[in-house]
């Protein structure tokens, strides 16, 4: 995620670059959410994903149910 230019988190799909995260889990390779404080739905856009808030909206709603 640090060599992405943003990051989107899949639960309230707010962007955000990666120089805000602040807590990281899995020795570094899943971050918490800056803005609302979830674990392991943040994807970069480095990530091969399409990054877009549709997307990303129904992958989270996969992802986290």
């Amino acid at each position: 995620m640090e060599a992405s230019e943003n990051c989107c988190c899949i639960s309230c799909l707010e962007f955000f670059p990666p120089s805000e995260i602040r807590k990281w889990w899995d020795d570094g390779r899943s971050a918490c959410c800056p803005k609302c404080g979830l674990t392991h739905v943040v994807v970069g856009s480095e990530s091969g994903l399409p990054f877009n808030k549709y997307y990303l909206g129904m992958a989270g709603g996969h992802l986290i149910n």
